[in-house]
């Protein structure tokens, strides 16, 4: 079990780069879909076929290339389980009643406290120094897609084009993949 805002959740999830309603990126990622409403609803399903109901899932950034609330508002009452948002570059047209009633918490950046690991650091960009790094805190990002960084520390690019079946990716995988990272150097 692991706790945020007092509450107690079976898991923790993560992704990013949804890019929901967004034409173009079926191309400029490659996206293995026919159309972008197979796109959005393929996401959705795969949120909802990994993260149980009582898990907490944490999307940092690019939710959406669309204005249309109604049509953001459609998909995300499909998703099963709590969200959080960590904002990105493409989420500052989402408008406020629309957070309101998806997210459970809003943050431009996040500093989160586990219990299975130390600190996890959520921000949409990548850092090459973060809070920690040289303790093993775990910076977790995207907005780079399927780019390769070499970063200063144990980190993850949760961006849902580097999953192969295009899901979240739970605290468990995520610690697998940086357990084999070095911690970064001081600074």
């Amino acid at each position: 079990m692991e706790t945020y805002l007092g509450k107690e959740y079976s898991n923790f999830y993560f992704v990013s780069d949804l890019h929901l309603s967004h034409k173009n990126i079926l191309k400029y990622d490659n996206r293995p879909f026919n159309s972008i409403e197979e796109h959005d609803q393929s996401i959705i399903n795969n949120i909802n076929s990994t993260c149980e109901e009582t898990s907490l899932l944490f999307i940092l950034g690019d939710v959406s290339m669309t204005s249309d609330m109604n049509y953001l508002r459609k998909l995300f009452k499909q998703i099963k389980c709590k969200v959080v948002l960590v904002k990105g570059n493409h989420d500052s047209h989402l408008k406020d009643c629309f957070l309101k009633e998806t997210f459970i918490d809003v943050k431009d950046y996040l500093e989160l406290k586990t219990k299975q690991t130390g600190k996890l650091i959520l921000s949409h960009y990548p850092f090459h120094s973060w809070n920690g790094s040289h303790r093993g805190n775990i910076h977790l990002y995207a907005h780079v897609h399927t780019t390769k960084l070499d970063l200063n520390g144990k980190s993850f690019n949760v961006g849902v084009c580097n999953s192969p079946t295009y899901s979240p990716f739970s605290l468990n995988q995520i610690i697998s993949v940086t357990n084999k990272q070095l911690a970064g150097v001081h600074h």
